[in-house]
């Protein structure tokens, strides 16, 4: 049910709320969501680096956002003709395999917060420093990937062991500015660049705590799932999440990868995120609400297992896999 260029703003409005109901029905507890304060990529940083303010990046139903938000999402989801029925359905479609969705169910818990438990105890380092240091530098960074001789790289964690490492041999030690996070990374082996390593350099020297060095909805969302994966409700949407919505409207996947890293536009207020980084989390809300009410996952799945399922299913049967994904 794609949102027709051809009506007016009243008319793309309703069809908006149409779509929204749909799978909407009573909601259960786990949908029923408050604006969670965090700091978001679009905010001015001091000469540390810090945010200097506070957004939230916490899921929300569409029909939740303020008029001005739902209004503004739904003249995005026109304009690149989003299909919200089928991003649902296709989403849908993922809790109902059996072997994705028993992984997605697990996934936060054994591949993220088990093996950054396993770095921390390597390092001397609490699990939620070295959990921030994974959510850090996972933009851009496939997670695991085969190499040629059939085994498994865990890419995005060795990227975080090289920081880790580092930190222990003291080369972070005295960079308390901006310029000096930045240069303290020269001549490391996964060289993050300007506007990820120096968070993890102000991390792990104590110049930057957790709220201020893990920011954006994507990586935010990474590591508040990391941290408790079974009661958390956030929703992380990275490449391989952005290729159902591609699948589902008129943009590519290189552009939806861009619309959600995208900052959040004024009209969308309290809710930090970009309309496309909205418009997928609540397919992903509304096919939880509904795999919950047809009895096909348990009265308290998660958005993240939801999502953490989509992620596996990716795996299993896109041509390309997951690898690819930020």
């Amino acid at each position: 049910m794609p949102l027709s260029p051809q009506l007016g703003p009243r008319e793309v409005m309703a069809q908006a709320r149409v779509v929204v109901r749909k799978y909407q029905g009573p909601q259960h507890p786990f949908l029923k969501l408050q604006s969670v304060q965090k700091y978001s990529d679009d905010q001015l940083r001091d000469e540390a680096g810090r945010w200097t303010d506070l957004g939230g990046n916490s899921p929300v139903r569409l029909a939740d956002m303020a008029p001005a938000a739902q209004a503004g999402i739904a003249g995005w989801a026109m304009k690149n003709g989003v299909d919200m029925v089928g991003l649902t359905d296709a989403l849908y479609a993922t809790l109902k395999d059996p072997a994705a969705r028993a992984s997605g169910a697990v996934w936060y818990q054994q591949e993220f917060q088990d093996k950054a438990q396993a770095l921390a105890d390597k390092y001397g380092r609490s699990l939620d420093e070295v959990a921030a240091v994974i959510a850090i530098t996972s933009a851009q960074t496939p997670w695991s990937y085969e190499n040629e001789a059939g085994e498994t790289v865990y890419r995005n964690l060795d990227v975080a062991e090289n920081f880790l490492a580092a930190a222990q041999r003291g080369e972070f030690d005295g960079a308390t500015t901006l310029q000096e996070r930045i240069d303290a990374q020269d001549g490391l082996e996964y060289f993050r660049g300007k506007g990820f390593g120096e968070a993890v350099v102000g991390l792990l020297n104590g110049t930057l705590n957790v709220d201020e060095a893990v920011t954006g909805a994507k990586r935010r969302s990474f590591f508040d799932n990391a941290m408790d994966p079974v009661g958390s409700d956030e929703i992380t949407n990275d490449t391989w999440m952005g290729a159902y919505l591609a699948d589902n409207s008129a943009v590519t996947q290189e552009q939806v990868r861009s619309m959600l890293s995208a900052g959040a536009p004024k009209y969308m207020g309290d809710v930090q995120m970009s309309p496309a980084y909205a418009v997928l989390s609540e397919g992903v809300m509304a096919a939880t609400e509904r795999a919950i009410a047809e009895g096909i996952v348990p009265p308290d799945q998660t958005n993240s297992q939801t999502q953490a399922t989509a992620w596996v299913y990716a795996d299993l049967y896109r041509p390309a896999g997951r690898g690819a994904r930020v």
